[in-house]
C-alpha cells in the first residue's frame, strides 16, 4: 500500500518519521480535538469527524491519537450538558434549539425515543449528532443515571469516530494510487462540503 501512497504519506507513516516529530507539534492538534469534540458535545454543530478524516488520510496513528482526545472531550461535555439539564433543563434546550440541524420536531422525537428505550435510546441520537445533545438534556428527567448515559455516550461515540477514520484512512489510501494527495484532500473538503449541506441546508 505504501508503494501506492506519495513520497509525503510515505514520510508521515514511516515509524522512523513519526519518531522524530516533536511531541509538543503534536499537542496543538490533540487540544484541537479535545477542545472540539467538548463543544460539539455541547454547543458546536460541525462534527469533529472533521479533523479526524483530515488526519487519517495519511496517518492513522495519528488519527487515533487525536480521537481519543476527541473522545474524551466529547465525554466531558455529555457530563457537562447532562448536569446542566438536570438543574436547568429550559435554559439548557433554549440554546440547543437554536443550533442548526436541531428543529422542535426532532427534540420531540429524541424525548420519545428515551420513554421508549431508555437509554438504548442514545447511541442513534449519538449517530444523528443533533438529536444526541437533546437525549443527554432529558435523560435525567427519565431516570438514567450519568453513568449509564456516559457508558453508552462514550461507546457509540467511539464507534463513529473510528468508523469515519477507517473509511477516510482507506479512501485516502486508494485514491493516493492514482491522484496526488492535494486531490485527495480537495475531494476529502468536497465530500465535507456536501455532507454538511445535506445535514444542515
Amino acid at each position: 500500500m505504501l508503494r501506492c501512497m506519495n513520497n509525503d504519506s510515505i514520510q508521515m507513516t514511516h515509524p522512523s518519521s513519526a519518531r522524530s516529530v516533536a511531541p509538543r507539534r503534536r499537542w496543538p492538534v490533540d487540544l484541537l480535538a479535545f477542545v472540539w469534540g467538548l463543544a460539539e458535545a455541547v454547543i458546536f454543530f460541525l462534527p469533529v469527524e472533521m479533523l479526524i478524516t483530515f488526519l487519517a488520510l495519511n496517518n492513522p496513528l495519528r488519527a487515533l491519537r487525536a480521537a481519543a482526545f476527541a473522545l474524551a472531550g466529547a465525554i466531558a461535555g455529555a457530563a457537562g450538558l447532562y448536569y446542566w439539564g438536570a438543574q436547568d433543563p429550559f435554559s439548557a434546550m433554549n440554546l440547543l434549539a437554536a443550533l442548526p440541524g436541531l428543529s422542535p420536531e426532532m427534540m420531540d422525537a429524541a424525548e420519545m425515543a428515551l420513554q421508549e428505550r431508555g437509554v438504548l435510546a442514545v447511541p442513534a441520537g449519538v449517530f444523528s449528532a443533533a438529536t444526541g445533545k437533546a437525549q443527554v438534556v432529558f435523560a435525567q428527567g427519565f431516570d438514567i443515571s450519568i453513568v449509564a448515559l456516559l457508558a453508552v455516550y462514550a461507546a457509540a461515540r467511539a464507534v463513529r469516530l473510528l468508523l469515519a477514520g477507517c473509511v477516510a484512512f482507506c479512501l485516502g489510501a486508494m485514491l493516493q494510487c492514482f491522484l496526488p494527495r492535494r486531490v485527495a484532500v480537495g475531494l476529502w473538503a468536497v465530500a465535507w462540503g456536501l455532507g454538511l449541506w445535506w445535514m444542515f441546508g
